[in-house]
């Protein structure tokens, strides 16, 4: 890089530090990590964080097949969302990297032995549970209530939400469809009901959507930690060093 174009990075970088310093969100001693990244990466991290979410989350039910897995996850980055509930089935969850495109590596991910245990920690959190459901007591994803976060359930392609959730959820939502089939792949459902529901929801909600400043600051710390390899060769030799000093 000729040395014209690494000063004007050197200098951008210094002036995010600055900045970043002054809200909080990164220490005195992390420029030695922080210098290690291009400007423009930071600055990208900083412009998706500023429409993440957690109003509207994420949870996959026994979803099966690393492909659909996979391309759940990207739909929720792709839209903001930034939890994710995780209920294992017969197969476990192993996304595939080459789908996710490494989406699945700036979520919050969070797996649950079961059903239960997943809607009993949403709901303290103050979710309402929806759950996917082509039934006569589902309604249309355009009519679901906003007034209060959303934790959106799908099931596997074979079954479904299980009769337990569907129990256990405070309402059942579907995708309105006009053609002779009346059902999508888990992954495009997925995609189609967080794009409008995250549309909506910004409009509707803006004052609750989007991410606190404490959230923001933690997650972005979160992501530069994890950005580049440099930074997580550092990182490890700080560790080892520290281990080292406390033997």
């Amino acid at each position: 890089m000729p040395d014209k174009y690494r000063d004007e990075d050197n200098q951008r970088l210094e002036n995010l530090f600055s900045q970043l310093l002054q809200k909080n969100y990164v220490r005195e001693d992390e420029w030695t990590l922080f210098r290690c990244l291009r400007p423009q990466r930071i600055e990208k991290k900083l412009s998706v964080l500023q429409f993440r979410t957690r109003f509207i989350t994420l949870a996959l039910e026994a979803v099966h097949g690393g492909h659909n897995q996979s391309a759940c996850l990207r739909s929720a980055e792709a839209f903001g969302v930034q939890n994710i509930s995780i209920i294992e089935g017969e197969e476990k969850f192993e996304p595939n990297r080459g789908v996710t495109q490494n989406a699945d590596k700036w979520l919050t991910l969070r797996r649950f032995d079961d059903t239960p245990s997943a809607v009993k920690s949403l709901r303290k959190n103050g979710y309402r549970i929806w759950a996917t459901n082509l039934s006569d007591q589902a309604i249309s994803i355009e009519k679901m209530s906003l007034d209060r976060p959303a934790a959106l359930f799908f099931g596997n392609e074979k079954d479904g939400c299980s009769g337990d959730l569907l129990r256990q959820a405070d309402g059942h939502f579907m995708i309105p469809m006009r053609g002779f089939v009346q059902s999508f792949n888990v992954s495009v459902a997925a995609a189609v009901t967080l794009h409008e529901l995250t549309k909506r929801a910004q409009r509707e909600a803006p004052e609750k959507y989007f991410l606190n400043e404490k959230e923001k600051r933690s997650l972005f710390r979160k992501w530069l930690l994890q950005s580049s390899r440099p930074v997580r060769r550092m990182l490890r030799a700080q560790r080892e060093s520290n281990a080292q000093n406390d033997r």
